[in-house]
């Protein structure tokens, strides 16, 4: 599935400070293996959309230690960083200020602590984000669920991932809006002006790292050869 000759970039977001993982260094420096998180994600992305232009966006103070962590790692990709900002949206919204690109031109965000995503997932939404405007990666729930006590369809209920990709104008009008703590991803920020969102196949493989089970899953998958 290949898009056409629009312009295409990749906003990795990498701001957070990982307090659930109970560790001084923020989860996305920590090692998976023998490489830190950040790094293999970095490095899956290019290797999945190798024509993106990648922005990293990390707190400004971790500037220094990244620089440092690519020389130690060898990690050549090319990118640029971006200043994270207080919450989500002020990082990505930072990210997409480092682009000089034209409404059409499409972008993806993805959080950097999401190193299991693959080319599959980056092109379906690129695909489908030129196409509709607006796409996203999500799993239907596996779960039986329930809300407020009752029991509600699964079949309607999905797991949002990243990444998430859009036409640059839809994501840039979405970000230039007011911040609004109702906004917990990209997909809810632009869904506001009232675009509407498509969805498409996720990978239960992808998972976020969060907890330190999260790390004790993503070792598995590097054991079985994953990544």
């Amino acid at each position: 599935m290949q898009c056409s000759s629009y312009r295409k970039a990749v906003i990795i977001v990498a701001g957070g400070v990982g307090r659930r993982m109970n560790s001084d260094l923020p989860k996305q420096y920590l090692l998976l293996g023998e490489r830190p998180v950040l790094i293999r994600t970095l490095e899956m992305v290019h290797e999945s959309v190798p024509q993106a232009h990648i922005v990293l966006v990390i707190a400004e103070d971790m500037f220094g230690y990244w620089r440092e962590l690519c020389k130690e790692y060898a990690c050549e990709v090319p990118h640029v960083l971006a200043k994270a900002g207080t919450e989500r949206f002020f990082s990505v919204k930072a990210g997409l200020d480092s682009l000089d690109f034209s409404d059409e031109d499409l972008v993806a965000v993805h959080d950097g602590v999401r190193c299991f995503a693959d080319k599959r997932m980056f092109d379906d939404c690129f695909f489908n984000a030129e196409r509709y405007g607006a796409a996203i990666c999500a799993c239907r729930s596996v779960e039986s669920v329930r809300y407020d006590g009752k029991s509600i369809d699964r079949d309607k209920l999905f797991s949002v991932q990243t990444p998430q990709c859009f036409k640059y104008g839809i994501l840039r009008a979405a970000y230039n809006q007011e911040y609004n703590s109702s906004f917990t991803d990209d997909a809810s920020c632009v869904e506001s002006l009232g675009t509407m969102i498509t969805i498409v196949e996720g990978n239960r493989k992808n998972i976020k790292l969060t907890t330190p089970l999260d790390f004790l899953m993503a070792k598995g998958l590097l054991d079985a050869g994953e990544n």
